[in-house]
């Protein structure tokens, strides 16, 4: 018969009451699960909202937008379980955005940019584990490098360049554990070496010299 019922009938009792039961849990599931979540926003004192979501007896869920007092965007950010999950982005108060990065369980994680005001990139490297790691690049507005360095596990390590913002080198040295070790040089708004001298954890030791405009080394001091 092509009569549905007829079909129902013809089926194997305990096979279609199995089946019937799947579908109505997983359907079940699926209400219980959107049932759970439910529209939150919070209001600054003047009533205007500062920030709206999906929330569920574990906090955050998903995409939060957060707004500045005059109602403009603030930021984007994404939670699982009330913790920051996924892509974040701010923005400043003209509406351009400033930063974004990636989070990962409460931390940020992998690359992340970071943007002047006039929208430019001011600075970028990565994360791990929450901490900076690697080589970092910052830039002035102009678009030229202002300083260049790398960190393990979250301090400044190795060799570490400032420059000026006509593009000239103005500082360069070593950094070990967040602080100085090893040879510093400074040089004048052209580039040229003016000072040399080590530091030992983070204090000027031994001879400094003083470097002419001829290249030739002057005792300057000793620590």
């Amino acid at each position: 018969s092509n009569c549905p019922l007829s079909r129902i009938k013809a089926m194997n009792n305990s096979s279609f009451i199995r089946h019937l039961l799947f579908s109505i849990a997983s359907v079940s599931i699926g209400v219980l699960s959107c049932a759970a979540q439910k529209m939150d926003s919070t209001f600054y004192d003047n009533g205007q909202v500062r920030s709206i979501g999906m929330k569920d007896s574990k906090g955050k869920q998903g995409k939060w937008v957060f707004y500045y007092t005059d109602g403009k965007k603030n930021s984007i950010e994404n939670y699982l379980d009330d913790v920051l999950h996924g892509e974040v982005s701010g923005y400043n108060v003209s509406g351009t955005k400033i930063s974004f990065e990636s989070w990962i369980n409460g931390l940020p994680e992998d690359s992340a940019f970071y943007y002047h005001d006039s929208g430019k990139l001011k600075r970028k490297g990565i994360y791990k584990n929450g901490l900076y790691a690697g080589e970092w690049l910052v830039y002035f507005d102009n678009g030229k490098l202002e300083r260049k360095g790398s960190y393990e596990n979250g301090l400044p390590s190795g060799l570490w360049e400032n420059y000026n913002t006509n593009g000239f080198i103005i500082e360069k040295g070593m950094y070990k554990n967040g602080v100085q070790h090893g040879l510093f040089q400074f040089f004048d708004d052209k580039g040229r070496l003016q000072y040399e001298g080590n530091y030992a954890e983070g204090k000027e030791v031994g001879k400094w010299f003083y470097i002419t405009k001829k290249g030739k080394k002057k005792l300057y001091i000793v620590y």
